[in-house]
């Protein structure tokens, strides 16, 4: 059972939960297992536009998009994805209107490991995409 984050009598109305004495907060927390001081780590992947990226070509008709797609496929196929997709400017799919770059959420064992996983996707080694990985703590989960 996930152990709930410790937080003072100031913090709790700060946070919007009405005052309740440290015992009984710590209790209210559990009892909503609101705070998992022990969640897991996953890793976002931010990609972007690279410098071999074609300016006023959305993102699924950039050259090297299948590619892309491809390495997301792999990832998913090993357990690796947690999700992952394009940024929007519209909603709609594919029928909406894509932004530049995209997100992905992924398991690593470290953040080298992540780094390494973000970097091997062909279209950031290729230029097309350049991106940026950092880890994340989930405290609040279901």
């Amino acid at each position: 059972m996930p152990r709930p984050l410790s937080l003072s009598r100031r913090q709790a109305p700060i946070l919007g939960f009405r005052r309740l004495a440290t015992t009984e907060f710590e209790n209210n927390l559990m009892e909503f297992k609101m705070i998992d001081e022990n969640g897991p780590h996953y890793f976002v992947a931010f990609q972007t536009p690279g410098p071999k990226w074609v300016q006023g070509v959305q993102y699924n008709e950039q050259p090297e998009f299948m590619d892309h797609v491809g390495y997301m496929l792999k990832m998913q196929e090993e357990g690796r994805t947690v999700l992952s997709g394009p940024f929007m400017k519209k909603a709609g799919g594919l029928n909406g209107v894509l932004a530049d770059g995209g997100m992905t959420i992924f398991k690593a064992a470290d953040l080298a490991e992540a780094i390494k996983i973000g970097s091997d996707d062909p279209t950031v080694k290729s230029g097309m995409l350049n991106v940026e990985v950092k880890m994340m703590w989930v405290p609040f989960h279901l």
